[in-house]
């Protein structure tokens, strides 16, 4: 969950715009949140230049209520295969051992 100190809250907007779930809205140009909506991304607290919103954390644990979890995407690198293996490493070391590139000197 997160805190919004309306002392600090200079009503900027721009918590509402990160915010994905609209959950925070601006009243009487103080920023408010609904706890409902909330799905505990903190892009609001990130967004908010004078710190107005902190997240709260658990008392037992220290840690927030829930954090968001995403699976790590895909990533090819195409130049560690070339160097590690992979797609045509084999052809790459046939030809260099017809070029007299062998073992001794370090190629492969």
């Amino acid at each position: 969950m997160v805190r919004i100190d309306e002392s600090k809250c200079q009503g900027c907007g721009n918590c509402v715009e990160v915010c994905p779930t609209q959950a925070i809205s601006l009243k009487d140009g103080i920023a408010s949140i609904d706890e409902t909506r909330c799905v505990e991304c903190f892009r609001c607290v990130s967004a908010c230049p004078i710190g107005a919103i902190t997240p709260v954390f658990e008392k037992s644990t220290g840690t927030p209520t829930s954090l968001p979890i995403a699976p790590p995407a895909p990533i090819d690198f195409p130049h560690r295969r070339a160097r590690f293996g992979g797609a045509g490493a084999g052809r790459r070391m046939r030809r260099r051992k017809r070029m007299g590139w062998g073992r001794r000197r370090g190629f492969y």
